[in-house]
């Protein structure tokens, strides 16, 4: 099985390796995604735009022994 990308629905799916290259079951199959659907690297991410800047806003509401 490899995770291979579908060009026709834009999902990544585990499939027989031998689909890669078949005329018929392979036809949308593909091991190399365009640039859109590829994972950013490590580096290269960028930061969430909803992270909060420091620390947990979530108030702390629990009582000492529970």
């Amino acid at each position: 099985m490899v995770t291979a990308y579908n060009t026709r629905t834009r999902v990544f799916q585990d499939i027989p390796e031998h689909w890669i290259g078949h005329p018929i079951w392979g036809e949308d199959w593909t091991l190399t995604p365009p640039p859109e659907a590829r994972e950013p690297l490590c580096c290269g991410q960028e930061e969430p735009t909803d992270a909060p800047d420091s620390g947990d806003d979530t108030p702390d509401n629990l009582n000492e022994g529970e």
